[in-house]
């Protein structure tokens, strides 16, 4: 490899390339260089690249051809692109790198050549183009050389060059062989300057004028335009001021200085007058252009002003005068991640004002569409650090992925952060992915989820991933506090953990196919079922287990799902082993089980049970329906639910709420359709979510039934983990006693706070913290009896 190309350089060469002399390459690139529309380069043959001509869309754009070597000593070649009406155009170049337009297609003379050009012993140029012509289908062209004519105008066309410095003019031309040129200095010529350039060494004051090149052959002649050099002491250039701040700003100019010695320095003010001086400094005499540059601080206010000025024997030289802001247009440090709650997100974003009064709103709307919906503005002053800027938005259409960004101006300009997807409530903020397993506490605050573990400890607006020691995770489960986890893993393993998924240890378990574990609500009663058969409960919180076979036949069936009551006293097991599949009850913590004759024979995907084990729920897969128990098990219900595969149920502490999730995954006789169903009444009546057909595949459900926590499995690009929550006030117990009086409610999904009031009209918080009562997932305060009528009332 001779050469590696660099965009800025070039980029994607078509064309092969084209030998002058021995060592010394000419080429093409498609793309890259100072525009991205390509350019033409040379190399040598150790790999030394230099980029002659970088095209610029009006002289062409992308050439796929090779160069070829005119009679002139110059370069021809065709774009693809470009030129005055885009269909391409054929071009010439000097050896160094004067680029000039010879030809603009127009589409009747052809479009878009992508080969290059022959040239003929005549001096003509032949050629195609894959476009255009009377039939739209190309063109064989030629291209003659007749009278000579000038490409373009002489370069430079105007210069103002130091007195004793090196003065170059040259010219691009064309035109049939011989060509004779001579250069005129105010219309005399110029004896023996018979080139296509011309040099001028150690200008003096009277070489300033008008330069011409009168160009002819046997056909005719051609006169330049007009070139004027402009022959001075010094040469002064105030530049634009750059690294400007909230307080300060470099300041640029040039200098070109002949041979004399001469002191440059910066004048700066607020205003023409200037009234400052700063950086005075002596260049050598040395004919050469020095750049200057010097850095203000500390600056207050707003528009400032300056030049550079110099002075030398011959006089004083003043430049042009520039000014510059304090301040720049906002800056848009970085995006944060979006974050979904049940009802809305929070967008985010660290915005610095750069030194002027700033305002920030977000763009957002559903991908992939227009960004159209706009936040409302938020001052964020005019400070000169980054601020964290956040806006919640509601009202966001439910299941759907949203693009956002933000959006940052104030007087010097407007700056937009770059989109960003995320999705909208009840979908969170976890990543996508196959989740097959989820569990909540009994407030829903913390949620533990997999197959790749994740944790939340507010209820999905954010999650964490903890460093685990094992890999897929099959099934999970929690205690009502959510500190103590229990996840089955596809390796075959039981990881317990007691603070929350922050560290976890492997439990003393038989390496099996593990699907699903259920806990009671202390955590320390659990029940892990495998799909080669067998029922494992433990007492200790996962670190010992006990195979469990009295009663199941056979003793091998493979169960998929398990739950049980707060307890642990009683436990429903679903089979889904062919003609073996059935459901199975233990009423004593697993050490017995009864087949649940009057339940049918089905592909059971999913059990669920009340707090007190009494009401229990079954779904079934492969065009499957969803079953209800009333009686612990004894005998079951079908209810009005459609044929689907069902694949996960949950219920309620009370078992008055339920949902059943729908997999659109393929099924026997044919394909489910996913969505999520709810019933506030038991299973009597259902109503659809109006959730997406997704393979909706994990549930779990606050004691008050008022939050779901839905998952999505296969296939990733959709997976996703949903949070739908109502917001009703909860049902307020209140029962006297000889000691006081006990008020207690359900755990709901929300946090609610005690007060009490004696006469409606002023209202003071309970402070006795509530405990959480185990047995039917309710809090409980107890309180001494009260010295009035006293009325109690939740808030949120």
């Amino acid at each position: 490899t001779l050469v590696s190309f660099v965009y800025t350089y070039g980029a994607n060469p078509q064309a092969g390339l084209s030998q002058v002399i021995f060592g010394i390459f000419y080429g093409t690139t498609y793309s890259g260089g100072g525009s991205g529309y390509g350019t033409v380069f040379r190399m040598t043959t150790n790999g030394a690249l230099s980029t002659l001509a970088s095209f610029v869309y009006t002289n062409g754009e992308s050439p796929y051809g090779s160069l070829v070597l005119g009679n002139d000593g110059n370069f021809y070649g065709t774009t693809y692109y470009g030129g005055s009406d885009g269909y391409g155009t054929v071009f010439q170049v000097t050896a160094n790198g004067t680029l000039a337009t010879l030809v603009s297609f127009a589409e009747t003379n052809g479009a878009n050549p992508q080969a290059g050009l022959t040239l003929d012993s005549d001096g003509s140029f032949y050629g195609t183009t894959t476009g255009g012509g009377s039939s739209g289908e190309g063109t064989v062209f030629r291209i003659t050389p007749l009278a000579p004519s000038i490409l373009g105008q002489l370069q430079p066309s105007s210069q103002i060059v130091a007195l004793g410095s090196n003065v170059t003019i040259s010219a691009n031309v064309f035109g049939a062989l011989p060509l004779i040129c001579q250069w005129t200095f105010n219309g005399t010529n110029l004896p023996g300057e018979t080139n296509t350039f011309l040099t001028l060494t150690n200008v003096s004051f009277s070489q300033s004028g008008s330069y011409s090149l009168l160009v002819t052959n046997n056909l005719g002649a051609s006169l330049s335009s007009k070139a004027t050099v402009t022959v001075v002491s010094a040469n002064v250039t105030t530049l634009p001021a750059t690294g400007i701040t909230a307080s300060g700003a470099e300041l640029n100019g040039g200098v070109l200085v002949g041979s004399q010695a001469t002191l440059a320095w910066f004048e700066w003010g607020t205003d023409t007058r200037y009234g400052n001086v700063v950086d005075v400094m002596e260049l050598p005499g040395n004919d050469e252009s020095n750049y200057i540059s010097t850095n203000l601080s500390g600056l207050s206010g707003n528009v400032y002003h300056y030049r550079i000025d110099a002075s030398n024997d011959f006089g004083i030289f003043y430049g042009a005068d520039q000014s510059f802001t304090i301040g720049s247009a906002p800056q848009i440090v970085s995006n944060l991640p979006a974050v979904s709650s049940s009802n809305g997100v929070t967008f985010s974003a660290l915005v610095n004002p750069d030194g002027w009064d700033t305002t920030v709103y977000f763009r957002y709307g559903i991908y992939p569409y227009p960004l159209t919906n706009l936040t409302p503005a938020i001052d964020i002053g005019a400070g000169a650090t980054a601020i964290n800027v956040s806006v919640f938005v509601t009202n966001l259409v439910r299941f759907k992925e949203y693009t956002y960004s933000v959006v940052a101006s104030n007087y010097l300009g407007e700056a937009f952060g770059p989109s960003a997807n995320y999705l909208g409530p009840p979908l969170t903020s976890a990543p996508l992915g196959e989740w097959e397993s989820v569990a909540a506490s009994a407030d829903g605050t913390k949620l533990v989820a997999g197959s790749f573990l994740y944790t939340s400890t507010n209820a999905g607006s954010t999650w964490t991933r903890p460093t685990t020691p094992f890999g897929s995770v099959q099934g999970l489960a929690s205690s009502a506090d959510g500190t103590k986890l229990v996840a089955v893993v596809d390796e075959g393993f039981i990881y317990v953990s007691t603070n929350s998924g922050t560290s976890w240890a492997q439990a003393n378990a038989p390496v099996d196919n593990w699907n699903l574990v259920a806990s009671s609500a202390d955590g320390s009663n659990l029940v892990a079922v495998a799909e080669s058969g067998g029922i494992f409960t433990s007492t200790n919180s996962g670190l010992n287990w006990t195979r469990q076979t009295n009663g199941l036949v056979p003793s091998t069936l493979g169960f998929l799902y398990v739950a049980t009551s707060t307890d642990g006293g009683k436990i429903v097991a679903a089979s889904s082993a062919g003609t073996n599949s059935a459901i199975y009850i233990s009423t004593n913590a697993g050490l017995n089980w009864i087949k649940a004759t009057n339940a049918p024979l089905a592909t059971w995907y999913s059990v669920a049970s009340s707090a007190n084990g009494n009401i229990l729920m079954a779904g079934a897969y492969n065009s499957g329906k969803v079953y209800i128990s009333t009686d612990s098990g004894a005998t079951w219900t079908n209810t009005s639910l459609p044929s689907n595969n069902w694949n996960s149920v949950a219920e309620s502490a009370d078992g008055t709420k339920m949902v059943a999730l729908a997999n659109s995954g393929s099924s026997l006789l044919g394909f489910g359709k996913g969505g999520i169903y709810t019933s506030t009444n038991s299973g009597e009546a259902w109503v659809s979510n109006s959730a997406p057909s997704w393979s909706w595949c994990c549930a779990a459900m606050s004691p008050d039934g008022d939050e779901i926590v839905a998952t999505v499995g296969y296939p990733s690009e959709t997976g996703g983990i949903c949070v739908l929550q109502n917001m009703p006030a909860p049902v307020l117990d209140l029962a006297a006693s000889d000691n006081g009086v006990a008020v207690s409610w359900t755990v709901p999904s929300l946090d609610f706070t005690l007060q009490q009031s004696l006469d409606l009209s002023s209202w003071t918080d309970v402070t006795n913290p509530p405990v959480l009562d185990l047995t039917n997932l309710q809090h409980q305060v107890a309180l001494p009896p009260p010295s009035a009528n006293t009325f109690y009332r939740l808030i949120h």
